[in-house]
């Protein structure tokens, strides 16, 4: 027998022992197997993971008969251990699919360590993530830190504006209409302010010419009477 099938066989005595305890019989594993199988499909909800667990937990069984049978090779490997002992945490804090099922999915109120497969896949997802600021190289976080600084930031280009746009036939004739217009009425009105002192000197002139009139009349009326 291997070391690895020894480390996990005294492993599964203890595990098969706390689910013992946990559900009152002497066939842990065995019994909560079957109190998985019995859960209906509703309540198994509450476990994101429940068949998974219950899959892994048949394979566990399997490998413990193998090795204790001491048939061919049983095929254990450091994957199997850490699985075993991935459950056995779990059903220590409460995390254990019938636990959780029992507490209607709620998690406990005490905050529980991290199981290996929940660190396992933590780790995991923090290796897919983009390497951030904190993940860096001293230099390269220094030379990231001097690119944002406004001495190493070169003027954005000017802008350029946009060409003016060629006039249209219409338009040119437009502008053209608007000048002979505009040329027309200064010379209306440049011959308007010349001819105003000409038509004052009329205005006088007949004014003057009617008081003579006028002053002639009453001569001859006043030389009447």
């Amino acid at each position: 027998m291997q070391q690895i099938e020894i480390d996990f066989f005294n492993a599964y005595k203890e595990f098969d022992a706390l689910l013992g305890g946990m559900l009152g019989s002497d066939h842990g594993v065995g019994d909560y197997i079957e109190a998985m199988e019995s859960t209906s499909t509703g309540k198994a909800k509450l476990v994101p993971t429940f068949y998974e667990d219950l899959k892994e937990l048949k394979h566990l069984r399997f490998i413990r008969n193998k090795i204790a049978h001491e048939t061919s090779d049983a095929h254990c490997t450091k994957e199997d251990l850490d699985l075993l002992t991935d459950f056995h945490e779990r059903a220590l804090v409460g995390q254990d699919p019938l636990a959780v099922i029992k507490r209607g999915g709620a998690k406990p109120k005490a905050e529980s360590k991290p199981t290996k497969k929940e660190q396992k896949q933590s780790s995991e997802k923090k290796g897919s993530r983009k390497t951030g600021i904190s993940d860096m190289p001293d230099g390269d976080l220094l030379e990231k830190l001097r690119s944002k600084t406004p001495e190493n930031k070169t003027p954005a280009p000017a802008k350029r504006s946009a060409p003016s746009k060629p006039s249209t036939g219409k338009e040119a004739n437009g502008k053209k209409a608007g000048k002979k217009a505009g040329k027309a009425k200064n010379k209306r009105d440049d011959k308007v302010k010349k001819s105003r002192p000409a038509l004052r000197v009329i205005i006088a002139l007949l004014i003057f010419g009617a008081l003579v009139a006028l002053a002639i009349i009453l001569e001859k009326l006043s030389g009447a009477i």
